[in-house]
């Protein structure tokens, strides 16, 4: 909705405005990706029109709805009140993800959901893999700007939860067996 039509409801109605933003403030994340400019090839800045866009939302907004402590804080950080945000932690249909086996390996595997790309600090996640030597990273989505790293790293767009496939992807693995394909 935008600024306008939020603001027209509101005082028609005199309704409350919530957004909900599932990444950092638009100002940290310009920030983070202006960083990053020229290091990394492919990372996509921050548009000033999408700066525009948000901003206001941010003021017009009773309530700014956040994911995480994480992304709370780079809204405190850029003096939103603390009490206009709402942390709603994204949920999990625990029914998914039944007790299973206990693993065969000896090697801790940190799972990784979601898109690989920089704005979700996947280079970061390598990074501490990486230094702890006896770790296996598994990352299962879709690859955004961030390269794909080399082994002990395992990559799939589909994951076999008890033989429930959540993707229209070609070879599922297993969480609880070795690893069937590596990048």
């Amino acid at each position: 909705m935008s600024t306008r039509t939020a603001t027209a409801v509101r005082r028609k109605y005199g309704t409350q405005i919530w957004i909900e933003r599932g990444s950092c403030h638009i100002l940290t994340q310009k920030e983070i990706l202006a960083r990053m400019n020229g290091k990394i090839h492919g990372t996509r800045q921050v548009s000033g029109r999408a700066v525009q866009r948000e901003l206001p939302d941010y003021e017009l907004a009773d309530t700014i709805v956040v994911p995480s402590h994480h992304v709370a804080r780079s809204f405190i950080e850029r003096d939103i009140p603390p009490e206009k945000l709402f942390r709603n932690p994204y949920g999990v249909d625990l029914a998914m993800f039944p007790a299973t086996d206990k693993p065969t390996t000896k090697i801790p595997t940190v799972l990784f959901v979601g898109s690989w790309s920089f704005r979700k600090g996947c280079d970061l996640l390598w990074k501490a893999c990486q230094a702890a030597q006896s770790w296996r990273l598994l990352h299962v989505g879709s690859v955004g700007d961030a390269p794909l790293p080399n082994s002990p790293f395992l990559h799939t767009e589909n994951l076999s939860i008890n033989g429930n496939s959540r993707s229209s992807s070609k070879r599922p693995i297993s969480l609880c067996s070795p690893p069937e394909k590596k990048v």
